[in-house]
């Protein structure tokens, strides 16, 4: 059985797979492909931290009614069915991406790093 891919994704795309059930959505794609054990999640607890955040903000909670119970099990799910890291840790982009293609943006006045 050939290795699963894995992907660190962003806390945006992980939200909005779980409120924005679109078909056609990247989001929904990568959180299905997670939760369908197609594709490894690498993340860390800053990360799964920074998704309970803002699952619990009242404007998103808002968007699909979530209790505690649900957000709670979101970030569990996520969590048991992730590679969880600790600290910092560098993320090797393969040969489809490179170095040039993946330069940080910033808007005028503010420094992406």
């Amino acid at each position: 059985m050939p290795a699963r891919a894995r992907a660190v994704l962003d806390s945006n795309l992980l939200i909005r797979g779980l409120l924005r059930r679109q078909r056609r959505s990247a989001a929904v794609a990568l959180l299905d492909a997670v939760m369908e054990s197609r594709l490894r999640l690498v993340t860390s607890e800053y990360l799964l931290a920074e998704v309970d955040r803002t699952l619990r903000e009242p404007e998103v909670r808002a968007l699909r009614s979530l209790s505690d119970a649900q957000i709670d099990a979101f970030v569990t799910v996520l969590r048991d069915l992730a590679t969880v890291v600790a600290g910092r840790y560098d993320v090797a982009l393969g040969r489809a991406y490179p170095p040039s293609r993946c330069r940080a943006r910033s808007r005028p006045g503010h420094s992406p790093h």
